[in-house]
C-alpha cells in the first residue's frame, strides 16, 4: 500500500498561497478570479475589493464596481457562512442554495424573536419579490416602510433577517448603488436567469 505524502509547513503554506492566487499577481479578469476563488467575502466591500486587486496586477477598485454593477459577471449576495460574498454570477444558482439552505431555521428563529412570525415572514418574502419587481431597485428602508404599511414587523433586526431570508432563497441580492447605499434587486432581472 502506498503511503500517503506528507507536506511540511512550508510546503503547505505554499501550496495555500498559490492555490488563493497570493504567490504572483497575474492578469485574471475579476470574474475568473472570484470563480476560481469561489467567492470573496464581502461584509465591507472595498476589503473585498482590496482581495481581489492584491491578486491581479493592476486591478482598480472601479474595475471590481464595474465587474458588479455594469457587466453584472459577479454579484453582490448572501453565501459562504450567510454573509455577504462577491460570487460569480454563473455561480449564483447553484452556489446560493448550496451554502445558504442550513442557515435559513437559524433566520426564522431570529425572526420569531423580532416578533415574526413564520406565515408573517412568508409574506413579507412573497411581498419583497413582487415590490421589486413592480419597482425595481429599492434601498432597504424602502423595502422596511412598504413592509410595515402591510402590517409586518421590521424594528430591530427584523428587516435584516427579512431581505437576508429572500435573498436566501435566490430570488433577490444586491444591485445597483443610489446614493451611497445598495439597493436589491430580483436575480431574473439584475442577472438574467432564475435561482
Amino acid at each position: 500500500m502506498a503511503r500517503a505524502a506528507t507536506l511540511t509547513d512550508v510546503q503547505v503554506r505554499r501550496a495555500r498561497t498559490v492555490a488563493q492566487l497570493l504567490h504572483r499577481p497575474g492578469r485574471r479578469s475579476v470574474v475568473d478570479l472570484v470563480s476560481h476563488l469561489t467567492g470573496v467575502q464581502a461584509q465591507v466591500l472595498p476589503a473585498a475589493s482590496l482581495a481581489l486587486r492584491a491578486r491581479r496586477a493592476g486591478l482598480s477598485a472601479a474595475a471590481v464596481d464595474r465587474a458588479r454593477i455594469h457587466d453584472r459577471s459577479i454579484v453582490l449576495c448572501w453565501a459562504m457562512r450567510g454573509t455577504l460574498h462577491l460570487i460569480a454570477a454563473d455561480d449564483h444558482a447553484w452556489l446560493v442554495p448550496l451554502v445558504i439552505k442550513r442557515r435559513i431555521a437559524n433566520a426564522h428563529r431570529r425572526l420569531r424573536q423580532e416578533g415574526v412570525t413564520g406565515s408573517q415572514a412568508t409574506k413579507a418574502v412573497r411581498s419583497i419579490e413582487r415590490m421589486l419587481e413592480h419597482e425595481g431597485p429599492l434601498l432597504r428602508a424602502e423595502i422596511a416602510e412598504r413592509l410595515r404599511r402591510q402590517g409586518i414587523r421590521t424594528e430591530g433586526q427584523a428587516i435584516a433577517h427579512l431581505v437576508w431570508l429572500a435573498g436566501a432563497e435566490g430570488t433577490i441580492c444586491y444591485g445597483p448603488d443610489r446614493d451611497g447605499e445598495r439597493c436589491f434587486v430580483l436575480v431574473r432581472d439584475w442577472l438574467g436567469r432564475t435561482a
